[in-house]
């Protein structure tokens, strides 16, 4: 599995009645060049919101947007107090965006239609970006007790997450083109409680075995991955009798532990261990959740969030003789270990999961991250974006890769994880 630097879906809309904005200084020098005296006086009228940048560290909402009579080349970003006269064009888009999401949610998940009803009431400030206050609430979910609660460390920097982001806790949405699972042909087993074991001839354990090149079951007794399991996990699923505490479902269970998110000045939001109680090897630690997407829609993202420097795409390229079908893109859609920051020496490990909900296409997985070694209260969790770091346990499979590309060359950034062995560079 190996994590892309810098991609963002594009928003699209309909055309929403048109509005007006006072003249605003900072146009575009096309515009500016054949505005005379008169023009300089009236006001621009605004045809489209075409989408929203988000909020950085000191910054405010800016809006992209198209005006009436000029060509896209003149499209500018507006911050919001200059939208001033449009605000229902504003609410508008961000309704739209927010209402995408919320559907990408409801045909797998069976949500109410409580919350579109709620959206549509909704203010223009409850729809932007949340504030760092508002930050917390958005990665908690009041429904859940037995989840541990995700803090924010107080910081001068402002939260970043899109309009409309969509928290998902352990699950992932199927996008566009991406098979969904099919329950008459997922695999189950009809296990009691606690009886999931080869011997008792489990099924799920069967396939668990015969996915894993060392032939052994992967989970231990207490759920933790075994030291010679391989990095494709095959769990037991929802339709499985073995129920909720079994241990091929400790990755559906949710994270077990205490994370607080950090701002770090150079790397912007990390995730690090907020409790006492240090985190041994081979523990479950949190889903990577997101829209699985195809690789054609990943390449289109890409080629956007390039301009962003955003990274939340994860390629399910665990066949490794091919071109991964498939992606994870966390950016609209996801929960707290989208923040997991890149280090040439990391503490977690990356894991692909089959089975459970993904049973259908083999190149649909979803990925989970575990301890590789043991986590102190207050260190940061990190994964290596490229993919090159296997457990350490399993010499066999352990990968040496030189950085074949130098500073200056496009595609590149710099790393700051600081580690004794750092590459200097995180690259494609």
């Amino acid at each position: 599995m190996t994590k892309r630097k810098s991609r963002k879906g594009q928003s699209s809309i309909s055309p929403p009645p048109q509005s007006k904005r006072q003249n605003y200084s900072s146009r575009a020098a096309s515009i500016e060049a054949v505005e005379d005296e008169t023009e300089k006086e009236s006001e621009f009228e605004v045809e489209e919101i075409c989408g929203i940048r988000d909020i950085q560290q000191g910054q405010t909402p800016k809006f992209f947007v198209k005006w009436v009579g000029y060509s896209d080349s003149a499209n500018t970003w507006e911050p919001l107090g200059n939208l001033g006269n449009c605000m229902e064009m504003v609410q508008g888009y961000l309704l739209k965006t927010f209402a995408e999401n919320v559907a990408k949610t409801t045909s797998y998940h069976g949500k109410d239609h409580a919350m579109k009803s709620e959206i549509r009431t909704a203010t223009v400030s409850e729809l932007l970006p949340p504030t760092l206050e508002q930050f917390e609430d958005v990665f908690n979910d009041p429904d859940d007790a037995a989840l541990p609660r995700l803090r924010v460390e107080s910081s001068t920097a402002n939260a970043s997450l899109p309009p409309g982001f969509i928290y998902l806790k352990s699950r992932c949405v199927y996008g566009k083109g991406v098979p969904e699972p099919d329950r008459m042909f997922a695999s189950s087993c009809a296990c009691a409680p606690g009886q999931c074991t080869v011997q008792n001839g489990c099924d799920c354990m069967k396939e668990a075995v015969a996915v894993n090149e060392f032939g052994i079951v992967p989970f231990d007794r207490e759920g933790c991955v075994e030291e010679k399991a391989s990095t494709l996990l095959w769990e037991c699923s929802e339709l499985c009798g073995c129920g909720v505490d079994c241990i091929s479902k400790v990755s559906q269970q949710g994270r077990p532990v205490k994370l607080k998110l950090k701002w770090f000045p150079q790397k912007g939001w990390g995730v690090i261990l907020d409790q006492i109680e240090a985190v041994p090897p081979r523990t479950f630690i949190v889903r990577y959740t997101g829209e699985i997407i195809t690789n054609e829609e990943a390449d289109e993202r890409d080629m956007e969030y390039k301009k962003h420097g955003f990274t939340y795409l994860f390629d399910l390229d665990y066949n490794n003789d091919k071109k991964a079908k498939y992606s994870i893109d966390a950016y609209m859609m996801g929960n707290e270990s989208r923040f997991v920051n890149h280090s040439c020496d990391p503490n977690l490990s990356i894991y692909n999961l089959a089975g459970g909900e993904t049973a259908g296409d083999p190149d649909v997985m979803t990925l989970s991250f575990w301890s590789n070694r043991w986590i102190q209260y207050g260190d940061e969790l990190t994964v290596d974006y490229n993919g090159h770091y296997i457990p350490s346990w399993l010499k066999s499979e352990q990968i040496e890769r030189e950085p074949t590309q130098r500073e200056g060359q496009e595609g590149m950034t710099p790393c700051y994880c600081g580690a004794a062995n750092c590459r200097k560079w995180i690259f494609d």
